[in-house]
């Protein structure tokens, strides 16, 4: 565990930032390429629809799943 503190409008207000680095990460969810990038037919004034969205798992060193 890390931290920082940031002074933030001068100086005016302090805040202290906590990092923690994990190892193992996991993709969960992505989107196909074609669900993402939806894109209106020429001509035609339909709405443009994106899927920007992806899950992620984090597993610390001591849970049972990343052994």
């Amino acid at each position: 565990m890390r931290c920082d503190i940031v002074t933030l409008y001068s100086g005016e207000v302090f805040h202290l930032y906590q990092y923690k680095k994990y190892t193992d990460v996991r993709l969960v969810f992505a989107p196909e390429f074609q669900a993402a990038f939806l894109v209106a037919i020429r001509q035609l004034h339909l709405p443009r629809y994106d899927l920007d969205i992806s899950f992620f798992r984090i597993y610390e060193t001591t849970s049972r799943a990343s052994r």
